[in-house]
């Protein structure tokens, strides 16, 4: 989101509006985000589960910064290509066995 910027010349009352208006569009996305971080959370601990691994501990009443969601969704991306080279590697080693 951008800065606040002050209007000049604007009314005390003008501000006020202004800075309420900025300050919801804070809140909705403050709220996105949190919904977004309980999501992956949730996305995570399941592929943890299924790759037997232990998953990053994120403290859910604190907001992360840009920098840690990146570092938080990279570390994701790595869980899903993890699963899939072992779906791969699941798949790989059936067709072997199946095969006469």
């Amino acid at each position: 989101m951008p800065a606040f910027q002050e209007k000049v010349g604007a009314s005390l009352l003008q501000l006020e509006e202004d800075c309420r208006i900025q300050l919801n569009g804070m809140k909705t996305h403050k709220k996105q985000n949190c919904d977004k971080l309980q999501t992956d959370v949730n996305r995570e601990l399941m592929f943890c589960n299924i790759l037997c691994s232990t998953p990053l501990s994120i403290d859910p009443s604190h907001v992360l910064s840009m920098e840690q969601q990146d570092g938080y969704r990279s570390n994701f991306a790595d869980l899903v290509d993890e699963k899939r080279r072992w779906h791969q590697r699941f798949c790989a080693s059936r067709s072997k066995s199946s095969s006469p």
